[in-house]
């Protein structure tokens, strides 16, 4: 196994230890393709694309990935129920940082990547579907990787 596949199984290790009442969206690059169930309180993790830093060290690949972390939160209520969706707003911004602290603070995958870096959100999105209606929050990250050449 690669380092890179190794941090991609300890990341989603990671969401699953700190977030355990969150459900695995099985497809994290369509929320809208999840089930009901999974999107009420879901997470996925999607991987961006990669890049070369043609670093020179040692007979190793450097390379970067932008991996992001989805949360959602169904919405229950009218959309004028601005009460409730401040509460979801604020608990997915807790959460957030709360992944943020926890990535920066595991050992496991610290030791896989040579650099772990939160590089921002594209802010709270409200998803309004036929079957429900969700709050979502993608948290960017960059991961450098050293993999040995041969």
């Amino acid at each position: 196994m690669t380092i890179i596949s190794e941090s991609y199984e300890r990341l989603i290790a990671l969401i699953k230890e700190q977030f355990p009442n969150r459900l695995e969206l099985t497809n994290p690059y369509v929320i809208d393709d999840n089930e009901d169930l999974i999107v009420k309180s879901g997470f996925g993790v999607t991987l961006l694309p990669a890049t070369n830093l043609n670093r020179v060290t040692a007979c190793l690949i450097t390379l970067e990935r932008e991996v992001e972390v989805i949360f959602t939160n169904q919405i229950f209520g009218t959309n004028r129920d601005m009460i409730q969706r401040q509460e979801v707003e604020r608990f997915l911004m807790d959460e957030q940082l709360k992944l943020i602290k926890a990535i920066n603070a595991d050992g496991q995958l610290n030791d896989l990547l040579a650099k772990s870096d939160f590089s921002g959100d594209n802010g709270i999105e409200f998803v309004f579907t036929d079957r429900n209606n969700y709050l979502s929050l993608v948290s960017a990250f960059r991961f450098e990787y050293h993999q040995s050449a041969k």
